[in-house]
């Protein structure tokens, strides 16, 4: 599964909200509650960030990794899924 964040309003064009993902934790999306539950039903697997937008490009990808192994920790704490 690959989880992003992002506004909690999308703008009018969706297509053009697909490239201003956010890192889980950086945006208004309900991520936590949705993850809770998809623990709950077993259903999480393999867990990974996918985030397409201008807060990462600018990053080298070792900061790029950094700071989304930070996000998916932030993302996971609490519900006993080793990665």
């Amino acid at each position: 599964m690959q989880i992003a964040d992002g506004a909690a309003d999308p703008g009018e064009d969706l297509l053009a909200d697909l490239y201003r993902r956010r890192l889980p934790g950086d945006g208004a999306l309900p991520l936590r509650p949705l993850l809770e539950s998809l623990h709950r039903m077993d259903a999480l697997g393999h867990v990974g960030v996918e985030v397409f937008g201008p807060a990462l490009t600018s990053l080298s990808p070792l900061e790029i990794g950094r700071r989304s192994r930070r996000a998916l920790d932030w993302a996971l704490r609490g519900l006993g899924h080793d990665r």
